[in-house]
């Protein structure tokens, strides 16, 4: 927690900014907790050291054995989100080998949840040995794919320089994307606070270049 206050104070950000999903982020990306679950509400989260391989679990999904043939039947014929489904319903039976090996394939035919789940797994490690430049990768194909959260994501690492070097451009872009996007009132307080602070450090002709870049996208 001590590392956390230290990153906070550095970045000026108040401590009443730090609410809901927001807070969540934030604290997972300083490393002082881990998540469990995720929905695309807010994700779960629990100690780091109480977690062990359950990091980044999803919700526990309830299927008969005939729903569950349908869906292997669907993902192994290449079905993008039967395969994303038939992830989700592995990893929440604790089969983590197969989970992965199907989020992956949907993750690799597009489906945008498994990129966002697998750079959740690779980012925060558990499930999966941690890896951040796949990471990155991952965050990246989500939120190109139009996943606001893995934008935010995107603009934490380049912010905090967590899992990737400190990136003031790149933050700025991410977050001005996120930002363009997002529905999310509580994160958008947050993210404003951050631009505001990334413009008063770089120079108003490349804010806005980048702003027009990441609004372009």
């Amino acid at each position: 927690m001590a590392r956390f206050k230290a990153q906070h104070s550095r970045f000026g950000i108040r401590s009443t900014a730090f609410t809901g999903i927001t807070t969540c982020i934030f604290l997972v990306a300083m490393g002082v907790l881990a998540p469990v679950g995720y929905d695309d509400n807010a994700p779960c989260l629990l100690d780091r050291q109480s977690v062990a391989m359950a990091s980044c679990s999803p919700t526990s999904s309830h299927r008969t054995l005939s729903d569950l043939e349908k869906l292997e039947n669907e993902a192994r014929h290449g079905d993008s989100e039967a395969q994303f489904q038939l992830g989700v319903t592995l990893f929440s039976q604790r089969d983590f080998t197969n989970a992965i090996k199907w989020y992956t394939l949907a993750a690799k035919n597009g489906q945008r949840d498994a990129q966002f789940r697998l750079g959740l797994l690779t980012y925060f490690g558990g499930a999966i040995p941690r890896d951040y430049i796949a990471a990155v990768n991952w965050f990246a194909m989500a939120a190109q794919n139009g996943l606001d959260d893995a934008a935010y994501y995107l603009g934490v690492i380049y912010y905090l320089g967590e899992g990737a070097p400190n990136d003031p451009k790149a933050a700025y872009y991410w977050f001005t994307k996120w930002q363009n996007s997002t529905t999310s009132p509580q994160n958008k307080d947050v993210a404003m606070q951050i631009l505001n602070q990334l413009e008063a450090e770089l120079p108003p002709v490349e804010t806005e270049a980048i702003r027009n870049a990441a609004l372009a996208s």
